[in-house]
């Protein structure tokens, strides 16, 4: 008898992992979510369940995602404080990312889209220096207006220098179709 979308029982949140090791490259996630899977050319969890017959009783996140999504929606309250600090966090990443092209320098999600080399080639050349990127701190509010915060940084590169990386580039996976 097949399980329907969603049907885990309230015995088997003991049993969700720790992590959730993605399939095809191997990293450790609290979420499968559908930004990872496009990273990877595959459009939902439903196609990436059928790539690999992961029945629907298996879980795509992890006990500390779960527990933190119920306690949520547990408490209204907290679903209300939830939305204003993403809301806020949002507007703080949005203003930062303006600095960061004013000054000619471009989030490698940015990057991506405008080169289509995937977000995970472009932040792994910058890991292994084969890119080089500067970084600009997120801003958050304070009584004297918005200053850069040292804890949480973006971080950018040129178009130039991805552009001659682009040129000698060559994609590990092929375009789909």
């Amino acid at each position: 008898m097949p399980i329907e979308r969603g049907a885990i029982s309230a015995g088997r949140r003991a049993e969700r992992p720790a992590q959730v090791i993605c399939k095809i490259c191997g990293r450790a996630c609290k979420l499968l979510h559908k930004p990872h899977l496009r990273v990877h050319g595959i459009a939902s969890q439903v196609e990436y369940r059928e790539m690999y017959d992961i029945g629907y009783e298996v879980p795509l996140n992890s006990r500390d995602y779960a527990d933190l999504r119920r306690e949520v929606q547990e408490h209204p309250e907290k679903q209300q404080q939830t939305r204003l600090m993403v809301k806020n966090w949002l507007l703080q990443k949005r203003v930062a990312l303006a600095l960061l092209e004013r000054q000619n320098f471009y989030t490698p999600s940015r990057v991506s889209e405008i080169t289509k080399i995937p977000v995970q080639t472009i932040h792994s050349a910058i890991k292994r220096q084969a890119l080089p990127c500067g970084q600009i701190g997120l801003l958050v509010e304070t009584n004297r207006g918005l200053v850069a915060s040292g804890e949480a940084v973006v971080k950018g590169v040129t178009l130039e220098d991805m552009v001659k990386f682009a040129q000698g580039h060559t994609p590990k996976y092929p375009p789909k179709g």
